[in-house]
């Protein structure tokens, strides 16, 4: 009668935490972490008057950018590897989702036996051999009381998510080191093409200084500043020179082609004219920070843990499985269908882990670590993000106030040497001074050049920490509020 009662308590005991764990534990979905952010950013600029593509690099109406970036995301590698990743999580789903069906499995034997006889002391093999063939089927289940196979294919399914969005990441990546590269290179080539005409003119400035040497007109001082000059312009022109190899280069590695079989055709002229106004996004909220692919891959990293803690918890309970065999036996083969012998069993087998207690300890506390390492990681990703979008807006804003210096200074330079060419033509001055305010003006539009791919890349830079240019919802642009 006591153990009646004893399994009796037992039983309602082992329901009873069935019913709790599985409505208040295995079977409830994560709670969703929330990290307060300010509503605005910081250094948030004036709102634009126009509609700004999400597919970014065509704000730039650079048709040769267009094709190389088409070409860049058909081609890279490490991103095509990054999208075979999504294929590969998806598998481990497959297999996961495997153990929510059962197992039937297909069994066959043959072999043959010689009894034996004991009389007495001694043993006396008997004489008759006898074949014996077996063949059946056998089922089994595991009842996922604790939901720890749901849990499993859960966390696989976020690791799905996760491999979409770091693939996203290096689509990120790609696009914004693909842009930044083609416009140094056009840069670079622009700038070759100003030192070039500035040795030109330092030239002439040195040989005019010579001549006025020659005749007694001036000491040998200009002659040294002037070499000085020719020597600092040659000196740059080969570290230009040098640049522009490694960012071809570079650029043909994300394109996935030989250095020595890569060929662009560049227009930079007019490299510096660009209304930056046009290129830059509406005074988006926040919340937009919400769409980068490495805030999200933090969110579902925490998702992944949370599912880690639930499955590692599952460990401390007992395992259910329905099992059941049905099969023949015989001992003819010849007639094996005639002369069988059915046998069959079906039962439930219950399995309680006593002796790894210690080891699923430690997993469940590395579990809740993790998952706490994980939240912590989210957090600071968020921060992250707001520093960083904070920073490109920031650096945009000032950038674009020394590049009304850089094109006042350059109006200026032009302006000057207009009037000193038409001074040189009509006698009032020297060759040698209109050649000073040409080296002048050339200088300006060497600054000019390298502050408009500043600001270029600036913009870049505000379109990859805003998660822009990959091609999320419906609208292929973003318009103003």
């Amino acid at each position: 009668m006591r153990l009646k009662i004893f399994f009796f308590f037992l039983i309602c005991s082992l329901s009873g935490s069935i019913i709790f764990f599985s409505g208040c534990s295995f079977f409830r979905a994560p709670e969703k972490i929330k990290v307060a952010s300010p509503a605005k950013f910081m250094n948030a600029l004036k709102p634009s008057a126009y509609a700004v593509k999400n597919d970014w690099w065509k704000n730039f109406d650079d048709p040769v950018l267009n094709a190389i970036v088409r070409r860049a995301l058909k081609r890279n590698i490490t991103y095509k590897i990054a999208v075979k990743n999504i294929q590969v999580a998806k598998t481990y789903v497959e297999e996961n989702e495997a153990g929510l069906f059962p197992q039937f499995n297909l069994n066959s034997s043959a072999s043959r036996n010689q009894p034996s006889l004991f009389q007495g002391p001694f043993q006396i093999p008997r004489q008759n051999i006898y074949n014996m063939f077996q063949i059946g089927a056998s089922a089994s289940y595991e009842a996922d009381v604790w939901n720890s196979i749901g849990n499993t294919v859960n966390q696989a399914k976020t690791g799905v998510k996760i491999g979409r969005e770091d693939a996203r990441i290096v689509k990120l990546t790609l696009l914004s080191n693909v842009s930044v590269s083609y416009f140094q290179l056009c840069a670079v080539s622009s700038n070759i093409s100003i030192l070039r005409e500035q040795f030109k003119t330092a030239k002439k400035i040195l040989s005019l200084n010579k001549n006025l040497y020659k005749s007694g007109i001036e000491n040998i001082e200009p002659i040294d500043n002037a070499e000085t000059q020719m020597n600092n312009i040659k000196s740059g022109l080969n570290e230009l020179m040098r640049e522009r190899i490694i960012i071809k280069n570079t650029l043909a590695y994300y394109l996935e082609e030989y250095p020595e079989n890569f060929k662009i055709k560049l227009k930079f002229k007019n490299f510096g004219t660009t209304e930056y106004s046009r290129l830059i996004p509406p005074n988006l909220p926040s919340s937009v920070l919400a769409r980068r692919p490495d805030v999200k891959v933090a969110e579902y990293n925490v998702l992944s843990y949370a599912y880690a803690k639930k499955i590692s918890l599952a460990n401390f309970f007992p395992i259910f499985f329905l099992t059941g065999d049905f099969g023949y036996t015989s001992t003819s083969l010849s007639d094996f269908i005639a002369n069988t012998t059915n046998a069959w069993s079906y039962g439930l087998d219950i399995l309680e882990p006593l002796f790894n207690y210690k080891k699923n300890i430690g997993q469940y506390k590395r579990s809740k670590l993790q998952y706490k390492q994980a939240v912590l990681n989210y957090r600071d990703t968020v921060i992250n993000a707001f520093k960083e979008t904070d920073n490109a807006l920031g650096s945009y804003g000032k950038d674009r106030e020394t590049l009304s210096v850089y094109e006042k200074n350059y109006r200026s330079a032009e302006n000057l040497d207009k009037i000193y060419k038409v001074r040189y033509r009509t006698g009032m001055d020297s060759y040698l001074t209109y050649l000073g305010y040409k080296l002048n003006l050339l200088n300006a539009e060497y600054n000019l050049t390298n502050q408009n791919l500043l600001l270029r890349e600036d913009v870049i830079q505000i379109y990859n920490v805003l998660g822009m240019g990959l091609n999320r919802g419906k609208h292929s642009s973003i318009k103003p509020q």
